[in-house]
């Protein structure tokens, strides 16, 4: 988990350097190799991607601590019980309080880096279904 939670974190610093590293593939590429590269800086400056990738940082950062804890073999299981207790408050916390401070967050990043950021209030018919469903707004959809 450590090698993922490191991963999300190079993707997010080098962000830029990636989107630019892409457009020049796109740029010199066959069209095979272009169409490739331009697939994923849609998606890279998709805000489910960005969401997503802040989310898991954040929840990455709660728990690295305790799985790093419970991979030592002496470890205590009154010592584990006790971080898997304050671990579980942790993402219990983040759940009831950490809403605004994420999209916040993520906002901040996608305006940083020119990804249009979505009207959370806006109807938003999820993709592939039938179009008589409920319509629910973004924030409704998270």
């Amino acid at each position: 988990m450590l090698l993922k939670f490191k991963t999300i974190l190079n993707v997010l610093d080098l962000y830029p350097t990636i989107l630019e590293s892409l457009d020049a593939i796109a740029e010199v590429s066959d069209t095979i190799d272009s169409n490739k590269a331009q697939s994923i800086t849609h998606l890279l400056m998709s805000f489910d991607f960005v969401f997503v990738a802040h989310l898991m940082v954040t929840i990455f950062g709660i728990t690295n601590e305790l799985n790093v804890a419970l991979q030592k073999h002496d470890q205590d299981i009154v010592n584990a019980m006790s971080m898997v207790d304050i671990t579980k408050t942790s993402l219990q916390k983040m759940r009831d309080e950490g809403w605004n401070l994420h999209m916040d967050k993520v906002t901040s990043f996608m305006v940083k880096y020119g990804v249009e950021v979505p009207n959370m209030e806006a109807n938003y018919i999820v993709p592939g279904r039938r179009m008589y469903q409920n319509m629910k707004t973004r924030r409704e959809q998270l």
